[in-house]
């Protein structure tokens, strides 16, 4: 079971291909780097339904010279939780204000991205600092 580490929000936006958006900060010590992370994940069927809530554990790794992480991988609670109700108590304890912020995000997508890393807020973070671009994003 889950017990303490980065606990974040995650929505399935596409069904058909098992693809999640997971909102994330990738800072790891000072700054603000907010990010939506969209990636492809192994999910139980029942929860296999565009717009399910999803409870999102955190791996993080930093390579290279950066003041943030660039590798993030969202990992599903619900993958490796046996007890179901144990997803609902993590799902309740992310913030609604993670939600409303990952569910305006997602709505501002015209259709499924590909998988991929998404700085958001830029001009209000530390990413207004950073040169995106240039940015080698581990995958």
């Amino acid at each position: 079971m889950f017990y303490s580490g980065d606990l974040g929000a995650g929505i399935v936006i596409d069904e058909k291909t098992s693809t999640i958006a997971a909102l994330t900060d990738l800072s790891h010590g000072t700054g603000k780097y907010p990010l939506i992370r969209i990636t492809k994940v192994n999910l139980p069927k029942e929860y296999l339904k565009s717009g399910t809530k999803l409870a999102i554990a955190g791996a993080f790794q930093r390579m290279g010279k950066y003041p943030f992480w660039n590798y993030f991988d969202p990992i599903p609670l619900i993958s490796g939780l046996k007890y179901p109700e144990s997803h609902q108590h993590k799902i309740e304890q992310i913030p609604l204000a993670e939600w409303k912020k990952l569910e305006f995000e997602i709505d501002k997508l015209n259709d499924v991205p590909k998988e991929g890393y998404y700085p958001i807020d830029i001009e209000t973070s530390s990413w207004k600092d950073i040169d995106i671009d240039s940015i080698k994003w581990v995958k």
